[in-house]
Parts: structure tokens; sequence; C-alpha cells
């Protein structure tokens, strides 16, 4: 099956007229552009079965003619989709199932009970107004802007995007384009296809938080190759919780996309043995500021829904702490508002179209030695042991006593912890088995302990931004109290899960 490779691009509406004039498309457009108004309907089952099997169907029709389509779900990594497409012309707006499923070989579309039920689901329906360009490389490809909306019944979500398809070349082109365009149209990064939107529409539900996902590494990687893909899936969970936050669970989306950033990160630091840390350090920097917009919201998430949430029936001066929640949800509203601000800026806008371009071209290979170059393509199989090994190493120079650890070192303690987690979990799907399970499993039982303590220091400091009122001191010492205890909790967990992991065998050996 030929496949299909497009980058995906929202824009901003009052930005969109200028796409025409830009640079791009009079420089490489190769003539006119070509206006169709394209109406596409989806179908499946009534139980779903295409989109659990992992391919779309659809008819497209544009003026008389009427194209049948089955795509895959094929990969979609920070807007780039690469899937399996079979297209034709054929008669009418019913899909040709039996043509369809010969040229494709999906074997679910010869099951009896999707020939018997299949039906309309969701529709798009835009106007496309489209250039041919060719590139300065030699590459061929389609510029595309749709402007319309997806429907399903009543529900319908507006429609307004830039697709760069790849005609002839490599891939890397698009991206070269993406941020052409970007430098003036305000462009950002759309992970989500035009039936991934109809099929959210189908489900009535906001957009869920995404977690990490396996990045489907094996010991045939190089370094080079591992550390794409690893940032690559990262990235890709910052963009899938965007809607989460925007639209959705904003609690677990800024607590997922916190994650990620921080999986980011951990994948940056631990490479540096075979890609140094000074190619990404502007990257780093730019990372570490919207990281903070998002750890200030998630700290008083933590405060309110963990810290005051539990104490409602414990504490003395009920009127005292209802204010207290008050004042509380005000500054959590506005560390949120902080956040959805920062995801609508051009700032976050231009860091995610700049980091996939930066991952998918490899552009930290210009800034390289021949030496580190010859680092990066090892093989994952041999360097695995030695990245796991040296993040273990870290975290094992505590001492077994933890009692003997300051504030400061805990703090250190706890992050290395994270890091260590976050490698294991990369790497660990090269040693598959019950050994990395334990290992795994009481590491972040040790995180979970770190957490808790780390959670009831912050809001130590929290709880004096909401105010006090003089006449209620009380108040203030039960606040003192009960973190007090939750530190005293979280310590007497922390050496239970901590002894255990200084117990566990590394799996990698």
């Amino acid at each position: 099956m030929p496949t299909e490779t497009e980058l995906k691009l929202r824009i901003v509406e009052e930005r969109a007229p200028g796409l025409a004039g830009s640079d791009v498309v009079r420089r490489f457009a190769t003539g006119p552009s070509r206006r169709d108004h394209l109406v596409t309907t989806y179908y499946d089952t009534p139980e779903l079965d295409l989109q659990r099997a992992g391919i779309v169907v659809r008819v497209r029709r544009n003026g008389d003619r009427f194209l049948h389509a089955v795509k895959s779900s094929g990969t979609g990594v920070a807007g780039l989709h690469s899937r399996k497409e079979i297209e034709f012309a054929a008669e009418g707006d019913f899909p040709d199932l039996g043509r369809l499923a010969r040229a494709s070989g999906f074997s679910v579309l010869r099951r009896k009970r999707v020939r018997e039920t299949l039906a309309r689901l969701f529709k798009t329906d835009f106007v496309r107004i489209a250039w041919d360009l060719d590139w300065e490389d030699g590459s061929r490809l389609e510029l595309a802007h749709d402007a319309g909306e997806v429907r399903h019944g009543e529900a319908l979500t507006p429609l307004l995007e830039v697709e760069l398809e790849l005609r002839e070349g490599s891939a890397s082109v698009l991206y070269e384009v993406a941020e052409r365009l970007g430098e003036v149209l305000d462009l950002q990064v759309e992970s989500s296809s035009k039936a991934e939107r109809g099929y959210a529409l189908v489900h009535g539900r906001p957009p869920p938080p995404v977690t990490g996902r396996p990045v489907g590494l094996t010991p045939s990687f190089s370094a080079e190759d591992a550390y794409a893909a690893i940032l690559s899936e990262c990235l890709e969970q910052v963009h899938r919780n965007e809607k989460a936050v925007m639209h959705g669970d904003a609690v677990e989306g800024v607590h997922q996309m916190r994650v990620a950033w921080r999986r980011f990160r951990a994948c940056l630091r631990a490479f540096r043995g075979q890609i140094p840390q000074r190619v990404s350090s502007e990257l780093r920097d730019r990372i570490r500021v919207v990281n903070a917009v998002l750890g200030a919201a998630r700290d008083w998430d933590v405060f309110v829904e963990e810290g005051l949430g539990p104490m409602h029936g414990e504490a003395p001066g009920a009127a005292y702490l209802h204010r207290a929640m008050t004042a509380a949800e005000r500054k959590r509203s506005e560390a949120h508002a902080d956040v959805r601000e920062l995801l609508l800026s051009r700032e976050w806008r231009q860091l995610l179209l700049t980091l996939a371009a930066w991952i998918h071209n490899r552009r930290w290979r210009g800034e390289m030695t021949d030496r580190e170059r010859t680092a990066s393509a090892q093989s994952l199989k041999e360097i695995a042991p030695r990245l796991l090994a040296r993040a273990h190493k870290r975290l094992r120079r505590y001492p077994a006593r933890l009692k003997r650890l300051e504030e400061e070192q805990l703090h250190q303690l706890r992050i290395e912890g994270k890091r260590l987690r976050y490698m294991a979990e990369f790497l660990g799907e090269l040693y598959p088995g019950p050994q990395k399970d334990r290992y795994v499993k009481r590491l972040r039982r040790l995180q979970s302990a770190l957490g808790r303590w780390h959670d009831a220091v912050v809001a130590v400091e929290i709880q004096r931004e909401i105010g006090a009122e003089p006449d209620r001191p009380q108040i203030h010492a039960f606040f003192s109290g009960w973190y007090a205890d939750e530190c005293r909790t979280a310590r007497r967990q922390m050496k239970k899960a901590w002894k255990k992991f200084r117990g566990t065998a590394p799996f990698w050996k």
C-alpha cells in the first residue's frame, strides 16, 4: 500500500489570509492555487469495529467525483502523520468494501457484521486552497489550507489547519517549510487527524489526559535513533495533553504535560555522553520557562485537592478553612489561566514547532564533533546498560539511613529517582520480564513516598500565600502540625521503600 506522509498544523484564523502572500508560496509554488469544496463522510459500524481495528474508511466528494479510501491509523508524532492509504475513484457515496478489502488486505472489511452494519458516522465539510511546491532541495509537496468543520449530528468542531503533504523527497523538508511559514503565520503542530477529531465528537467526551506510551525501542537502535524516538514520544505526550488542559480534565492534563517535559529533559541528560547537552542548552532553557508555569498550577492543584480537601472535618475553625479554600481556589484558577494563556501564546507555538523540527531533522548533528557522532552511532544494546548503571549509581550514592539527609538532599534524591525511573521505563523495553518489573515497581514506590514528602514541604510554603487572620493563630498551628505529620508519614514510607529498592538487583546485568 502507498504511504501518505503529511505534517498537520493549526493556524490562527486571523493569520490564514497571509498564507497566499507568504514567501513560501511566492517563491516555490509551481502554479496558481486550486480551490475545492470537499465533503468527506467517514463510515464505521455501531460498535466502531473499524476504529478498534485501527483503520479509517471514508468517501470524499469533490463536485461530482467520489473518492473511496481506506487508511491505516499509522503513526502520528509531533504533527507528522505517516499512514498506509488506498484511494480510488468510484461511483456513489457509499464505500466499495469489496474493492477496498482486496486493495488493502484489511480483513476486518470482509467481516459479515461490518458489511451489514456499516453506516455514516461523521463528516468533514471544508474549502481547501492548495498549491504545489518545488522546494529548494528538489523535494515536491502540496501545501493546503483547509477551513470548515467536522460534524457528528448536531455536534461540531471548527476545522482550520494547514497541511503539508510530501509528494517526493525527504520528510525533513516538511518541517523546513513549516518553520519558514511559522515565522509569520503563528503555526502550531496539530497531532490529531480529521478522523480523530470526528471520533472525539462521536464519543462525546472531553479529550482525556494522556500518559507516556512505550517508545518501541529495540537493541538494534543506535543511540541517536533511541534519543530521537524517546524525545518524539515525550513531545507527542505534550501535544496530546493540550486538548485535555484546554477542554477537558485540566488538572490531570497539566500533570501529564509536566511529566512529559520531565521525561524529555531526563532523556537529554541521560544521553549526554552520546548527544552532548550543549547542543540543546537553549531549548532546555526554554522548556524550563514553560514548565515553571505548569509547575505553579500543579502545586495549587495538589494543595487544594490533596491538602485542604482532606482537612475538612479535622481542622478547627471551619469558617476559616472555608475562606482558606476559597482563597486557594482563586490562586489555583489564576495559575490555570496562566497555563491557558501560555498554550495560546506565540512562544509556545514556536517552541513546539522548533522542537519537532529539531528532533525530526536531527539538527544536533551540526554542532557535534566527529568523535561525538561516532558515539551517537553506538548500538542501544551496547550503551543501554551503561546509561542505566550510571543513573542507578547516582541514586545509590545516598546513604542507607535517609534520616541523615537534609531537606535539600532529599529533594535531590527525589529528582535522581525520577530520572532513573524514566530511563528504566524507556530502556526497560529491552529487558522484559519480572526482574525489570520488580525494579520499576519498587522505584515507583520510592518516588511516591518522596513525592508525598515534597508535596507537604511545598504546601507549607503555599499556605502562606492565601492570607491569614491575626486572631486565628491556632489555624496556622494546625496547618504546621498537619504537614509536619504528613512529612513524618512520608519519611516512614520513604525509609521502607528505600530499603526495599536498595535490595533490588539491577535488571540490565
